[in-house]
Order: structure tokens, then sequence, then C-alpha cells
């Protein structure tokens, strides 16, 4: 098992696409500013369109015409603020917007059965 760490400095407006969790620990730690999390379940993957890991998904403009079925997900999301850490669950999708500009520390850790959620 390998550990990752990440940080980001997040200008204002920045917009990180949806991304899947193939992670068993997966970590966002809010050191300066804050970010609002979106997160898509698992049980809406079909309507992910996922191809090769990524999904065409625009979460911040969609295109319900050539992706139907993405209307049917239902979309959680919370604000982390400063000195907050929030856990995306394994194969959950999330994508993260910055309003102003933050500091984040992302952590990744896999464990021995992580390999079967890639």
């Amino acid at each position: 098992p390998q550990t990752e760490i990440y940080s980001h400095i997040v200008s204002n407006e920045t917009r990180i696409p949806l991304r899947k969790n193939t992670n068993d620990t997966n970590l966002i730690i809010v050191m300066e500013g804050h970010i609002r999390v979106f997160l898509v379940s698992p049980l809406f993957q079909d309507n992910m369109y996922e191809e090769n890991g990524i999904t065409p998904i625009d979460i911040w403009n969609p295109d319900t015409k050539k992706y139907p079925k993405w209307s049917e997900s239902k979309i959680a999301s919370d604000t982390v603020r400063e000195k907050e850490i929030l856990y995306i669950p394994p194969k959950w999708w999330y994508a993260i917007y910055s309003p102003s500009g933050s500091f984040i520390i992302q952590v990744q850790k896999d464990n021995i059965l992580s390999q079967y959620l890639k």
C-alpha cells in the first residue's frame, strides 16, 4: 500500500471536474479558505457514462440531451471550511468548487483491497 499527499493552491472561481475516488482512503483537508464539494454515489454509476475511469459529464454545465441519465443522479454537496476534513468514500465521484482562494491538502492511501476498486 502506498500513501500519496498532494497540496493544492486553488484560485478564485476554480472548478475541479468530476473524478472517481479509486482509493481506499481519500481525505481532503482545507488549510485556508473554503471549498464546496459535490458527491455522487456509486449507486448512480450507470448515469456517469464512464469510460476508462473518466466521465464526460461537466457537472457545471451538463449536456442532458447527450447524457440523459445524468439528470436522474442525486448530488450531495457541502462546504468544507478551514481546518475541516472531508472523507470521500471509495467509488464515489467528487468535484470541487473554490469560490475564493483556498489551500487544500489531499491524502490518498490504498490498502491491499484497493486494487479491486480501480
